[in-house]
């Protein structure tokens, strides 16, 4: 390398050899006692190879004709490593430890030691990370050099403390600590309490400054604002969202997070818990108690607002209605059938037999049974023992029904189908739903078209008694005995002693008609028994009758007691009718 100056002339010749490329290469030259007058010379200009390398000669002048005291030669070369070369004559005016050429090169002031006036010198901020040509060189409101000595802060990054506040805002504006994220220790971060309104130079952690119910500190920790007691704005408060576990940075108000049927939103408002399933703990779900009107939040398994017997729990586990008697409106209380008569409390007709349950046990019919039905107890007996004999018989056939208190006395009139056997059945002419608990009273009497048999007429043509049937009626269709203080029990007895009474003098066919509704309304025992031991001997006495398979012989009809027989159509009527039944005639 040769560099010799001559007046205002500098002569330069120097060889550069190696591997890369060279990135700068300057020469300068000045005159420092003429305000420091320079002149630099990029030679990468002329460069004599495309990597910089090769030799180099030649001379630069000083503008102005001033002697060159000062002088120097720079050079980066890029490799596998970066290397520079300084080669310089010259002072340091300024007195930073920096050649006076060296400043000039980089751009900084020969006579200054601190170029940019940031409190730190140029040699100090060159090698060190500051940028001696910025007051500021991390932007942040301080001066690089009241970060470096005063609040010893990092000049180059400007948030030290990294709280989202610049080292400027923390020692300018708010008077925190640029080195803490939170100043005062209260364990809320400064920059939320800044954003928050909260007082980052005072412990403000235990205060609830929005009153949604979450102290300072927790809505710091959970990510919510102090200032809104709803964050999101999803109509949910904070508090809710936060001891729900839902997300109080987005709306979730429509979702559902414990599946329970019920949208967040909604639970919010009902006052239940959006991740809890049952919220009161009485292990019925909170949309089940939703979907029946029960109380989400007090325990109300035990409470039974239908008054059917069974409690709220009860009727979740069986799938009911708690708020209907009757959920299937089978006319039995939800109650009832499930722990009286064992029946499906969701089907109106258990055994499917067309009946419905409510039906069924009204009319002491089985209603898990589709073979029993209330037809088996639906039938009259009357006439059976006390007619017979040939010619015309008459059977008296009383109804009875139940009225309201002020209501007219209801009769239906019924009659003998005449195709079939007098004792099978009776056809109604209209269709008749039976009621329960029937009153007792005097029967109103209707006359029946019997069949009309003549004297001369062949007993083998005659209809014969089914004595079997009508003996299976009386022991096994008859509902049972009732306890004798119940309204059924009281009302059969009632009709029986009547009954009684009514035979001992001699009212053979009233008596009986009695005896039958006392079976029928229940009448406790032991008048129960006695009562179809009297028919059932009757009924023996009529079958040991000479041709006992007939309806009776014209010897047994004319021995009747207290019986006429009309002269036109030979009917048989009491003795004391003036009036024959069937034809009308005097009699």
């Amino acid at each position: 390398l040769s560099l010799i100056p001559a007046g205002n002339t500098l002569s330069y010749s120097f060889d550069l050899y190696g591997a890369g490329f060279i990135e700068e290469l300057f020469l300068v030259v000045a005159n420092a006692s003429a305000n420091f007058s320079y002149k630099i010379e990029d030679l990468t200009l002329n460069s004599p190879t495309a990597t910089g390398f090769g030799s180099y000669s030649g001379t630069i002048q000083l503008d102005g004709g001033l002697g060159i005291d000062s002088y120097g030669f720079f050079a980066k070369i890029r490799g596998n490593r970066v290397i520079y070369l300084n080669q310089s004559v010259s002072e340091d005016s300024d007195g930073d430890l920096l050649e006076d050429i060296f400043e000039i090169l980089i751009g900084l002031d020969p006579l200054q030691n601190d170029t940019d006036s940031d409190g730190l010198d140029d040699y100090f901020e060159y090698y060190g990370d500051t940028d001696p040509l910025l007051y500021d060189t991390d932007s942040d409101g301080l001066s690089d050099g009241l970060e470096i000595l005063i609040y010893f802060t990092n000049g180059t990054n400007p948030d030290t403390d990294g709280d989202r506040l610049s080292d400027g805002e923390e020692v300018l504006l708010y008077f925190t600590n640029p080195l803490s994220v939170d100043t005062e220790g209260d364990g809320i971060d400064d920059y939320y309490e800044v954003l928050n309104e909260l007082n980052p130079l005072l412990d403000d952690a235990n205060l609830d400054k929005d009153s949604d119910g979450l102290i300072n500190l927790l809505e710091f920790q959970y990510g919510t604002s102090s200032l809104l007691a709803d964050s999101d704005g999803d109509f949910m408060g904070d508090y809710y969202e936060y001891i729900c576990g839902l997300n109080s940075q987005i709306d979730d108000a429509n979702l559902d997070l414990d599946n329970d049927g019920l949208e967040n939103l909604l639970e919010f408002l009902l006052g239940s818990l959006a991740n809890d399933v049952d919220s009161d703990n009485d292990n019925i779900p909170d949309g089940w108690e939703y979907d029946h009107n029960l109380n989400l939040i007090l325990d109300d398994a035990s409470l039974d607002p239908d008054l059917d017997d069974l409690n709220n729990y009860q009727e979740y586990m069986l799938q009911l209605n708690p708020q209907n008697p009757d959920t299937d409106n089978d006319g039995l209380s939800d109650g009832d059938e499930v722990l009286i008569h064992l029946t499906d409390p969701l089907n109106k007709d258990t055994d499917g037999d067309g009946f419905s349950d409510g039906l069924e046990v009204l009319w002491y019919s089985d209603p898990l049974n589709s073979k029993i039905t209330i037809f088996t107890q639906i039938f009259t007996i009357s006439g059976l023992i006390m007619l017979g004999g040939s010619g015309y018989n008459v059977v008296r056939i009383k109804i009875i029904r139940n009225k309201h208190i002020g209501q007219e006395d209801k009769y239906k009139k019924f009659k003998i189908d005449k195709k079939v056997k007098i004792f099978n059945s009776l056809t109604v002419e209209k269709t008749v739903k039976p009621k329960p608990k029937p009153i007792v009273k005097r029967p109103i009497y209707q006359q029946p078209q019997l069949p009309r048999y003549s004297s001369t007429q062949p007993i083998s043509n005659r209809q014969p008694i089914d004595i079997k049937k009508i003996k299976d009626i009386i022991q096994y269709a008859i509902p049972p005995p009732k306890p004798r203080n119940s309204v059924e029990g009281k009302r059969g007895s009632l009709a029986a002693n009547i009954g009684f009474k009514l035979l001992n003098q001699g009212k053979y066919t009233e008596s009986l008609e009695y005896m039958v509704n006392a079976l029928m309304l229940g009448v406790p025992e032991p008048m129960n028994t006695r009562i179809k031991n009297i028919i059932l001997d009757a009924i023996n006495r009529i079958s040991n009758l000479p041709s006992s398979n007939s309806f009776g012989t014209s010897n047994y009809s004319s021995n009747l007691p207290n019986m006429k027989k009309c002269p036109k159509c030979g009917t048989q009527n009491q003795l004391t009718y003036k009036y024959c039944l069937d034809c009308g005639r005097i009699l």
